[in-house]
């Protein structure tokens, strides 16, 4: 099994790389964000005409997040983001790339609640987040698979 890192593990590693070596922050999720987006593709294959639907939070993981909707819709994909915190407490560099995602016309929809997380459910083809998870791991099968055929060859 592979450990996965804590929150304050993954801050404290990218205070050390932006100390140590320069790198700032922003880049730091960008790099992030394009990476996951790889990922996305390399697992379930190309986006384009696919709908994805992001969920992103304030903090940085949602810098993430909003970084992962704009790489998947320059690839092609119809992408809806979705913003499950008020937009008025995104700060940092969450709140640049929240700025970037808007700009290239994918402007998130708040969930705090109500309407909106009634949207997200229907859209989402009514999906829980348990069901998400099991989507997780057929994701992590089936990278798995892909590298135990390619590393076999």
């Amino acid at each position: 099994m592979i450990r996965l890192a804590t929150g304050d593990e993954m801050r404290r590693a990218d205070r050390r790389v932006m100390e140590r070596h320069g790198v700032p922050t922003l880049l730091l999720m960008e790099n992030a964000g394009r990476g996951a987006a790889d990922v996305i593709e390399r697992v379930l294959g190309p986006v384009v005409g696919r709908q994805v639907a992001v969920v992103a939070g304030k903090g940085q993981n949602g810098g993430d997040g909003f970084v992962v909707a704009r790489q998947l819709a320059t690839r092609g994909a119809g992408v809806s983001v979705w913003l499950a915190a008020p937009r008025g407490e995104v700060s940092g560099d969450a709140a640049t790339n929240l700025a970037a995602l808007e700009r290239s016309g994918l402007g998130p929809v708040e969930v705090t609640g109500g309407p909106a997380l009634e949207r997200l459910r229907s859209r989402s083809g009514g999906r829980t987040s348990s069901s998400m998870r099991s989507w997780g791991r057929e994701c992590a099968v089936r990278r798995r698979a892909r590298w135990r055929t390619s590393s076999s060859r």
